[in-house]
């Protein structure tokens, strides 16, 4: 059930990468994190999607 899961969330992570900017969180409102505005937070996002997409894909 996982794996698919994490194969639609590898290719966001693709996505944003390519696109320069990912859909987020914050409170009950979503956030676009730009990588020319914000690299750090854009950096961090982009770490914390693609390891739960690894472990998605690792899990049994």
């Amino acid at each position: 059930m996982f794996k698919p899961l994490g194969m639609l969330l590898g290719l966001y992570v693709a996505y944003a990468l390519y696109v320069g900017e990912v859909v987020t969180k914050k409170g009950y409102r979503r956030k676009v994190v730009r990588r020319d505005d914000t690299p750090g937070e854009f950096w961090v996002v982009i770490v914390i999607y693609s390891g739960l997409a690894a472990f998605m894909l690792l899990y049994r």
